[in-house]
């Protein structure tokens, strides 16, 4: 599989922005580097997750498969 680098990114931006992630991933500069994955897995888990537990989106979705290849990808 090959492909342009730019617009790969800007697809994984796009999907980014419409979960509303950018802002919270832009926070994570903030967190020390050791406590990252804990701190992304918290943003993750804010915006999969409804306050009950429950998953806001469905289990095959896009959003569900971004969130697990952005996770792979980064950690």
């Amino acid at each position: 599989v090959h492909g342009c680098y730019f617009h790969h990114a800007q697809c994984l931006y796009r999907k980014v922005q419409k979960l509303g992630l950018a802002k919270k991933l832009k926070s994570l500069v903030y967190v020390p580097a050791d406590r990252v994955p804990e701190a992304f897995n918290l943003v993750i888990r804010n915006v999969a997750y409804n306050a009950d537990g429950s998953e806001k989106f469905a289990e095959d979705s896009a959003e569900t498969k971004f969130i697990a290849y952005y996770f792979n990808v980064c950690f």
